[in-house]
């Protein structure tokens, strides 16, 4: 068991390492945001695997604990390359420090973006990639989710939400705004079992309430740097079904039936696209684009397939 700072790209960047048995598979994690850290909840949504596996949290440039420990990274732009060789140095971190040569990765909505950046820039260096509510496409996943919304809307006769959405109007949108992701947690909230809620109390020593400007600091940060105040931030950059269409490891999809932000029809229609040593998706039911019981039970078999297929 390992919290600490761990010098990434020049920085100093959190990163947490669990695990009851050193020989087990290393789980790296990347969260989503880019600016919400998982690792405060990490522990009472994954902490039984820590019997079968070693597992890593990393609280990403410009979120939680590395933001707070840096808070000059306000004044930087953060790019996807940058995100991209940090994640790559963990990896060397973690291969000089538990002795593996290869983890398993892991990412959920932003983190299942950097993981693809990742994994088509070294894939040597992963057993295999699992992808939750991944985030593939700038021209795609922002009008899919828009649409789908809009007629849920129309569907209930929700004036007060068909009066915001048809004043945002559909993407691409001339400044940042929360407005979609608003409207989609409602909905999300009508038509997806939740999570546990002690899931999300935030362990003690991550000082929540205490740090909270700092935290919303991170957060903000990292949104602005995500969806640039012209459209011309990170995500504008991410065009996967352009880009990333060939794996040279296993590559496996987890998507919530009711997302309604990295929507099931534009995963579907890309994960046909790929080719992969192996690839499967599963679609979880009454799950959105947030973990809960059934998604995180689907990742689960994933791994257990991953373990198999690896067995020495």
């Amino acid at each position: 068991h390992q919290r600490g700072f761990v010098n990434l790209g020049g920085i100093e960047q959190w990163v947490t390492i669990d695990g009851d048995l050193c020989a087990s598979k290393v789980i790296l994690f990347l969260h989503g945001g880019p600016g919400s850290p998982l690792s405060p909840y990490a522990q009472a949504i994954y902490g039984d695997w820590q019997k079968e596996f070693i597992l890593v949290q990393w609280d990403q440039r410009g979120a939680g604990k590395t933001f707070i420990r840096n808070p000059t990274t306000a004044t930087s732009p953060l790019t996807m390359a940058q995100m991209v060789d940090d994640g790559l140095a963990l990896v060397n971190y973690l291969q000089q420090t538990l002795g593996q040569q290869k983890v398993i990765l892991m990412g959920s909505s932003w983190g299942a973006a950097l993981g693809i950046a990742r994994v088509q820039k070294q894939p040597e260096l992963f057993y295999a990639f699992i992808a939750s509510s991944p985030l593939l496409s700038y021209s795609q996943n922002p009008i899919a989710s828009y649409q789908k919304i809009l007629e849920k809307a129309q569907k209930a006769d929700d004036q007060q939400n068909l009066d915001l959405l048809q004043k945002l109007g559909p993407p691409p949108w001339s400044k940042p705004n929360g407005t979609l992701r608003r409207v989609s947690r409602q909905y999300e909230a009508l038509l997806a079992t939740a999570a546990p809620s002690h899931w999300w109390v935030a362990e003690a020593s991550y000082e929540m309430e205490r740090l909270a400007a700092e935290y919303e600091a991170a957060d903000d940060y990292s949104f602005i740097q995500f969806v640039g105040f012209h459209n011309d931030g990170i995500y504008a950059g991410i065009d996967f079904p352009k880009t990333a269409t060939r794996f040279a490891l296993p590559i496996y999809f987890v998507q919530g039936e009711e997302d309604l932000v990295t929507v099931p029809e534009v995963t579907k229609t890309y994960f046909n696209k790929i080719s992969a040593p192996s690839k499967a998706l599963v679609l979880v039911p009454k799950t959105g684009h947030g973990p809960n019981e059934a998604s995180v039970a689907a990742e689960y078999q994933f791994l257990k397939k991953i373990l198999s297929d690896t067995h020495d």
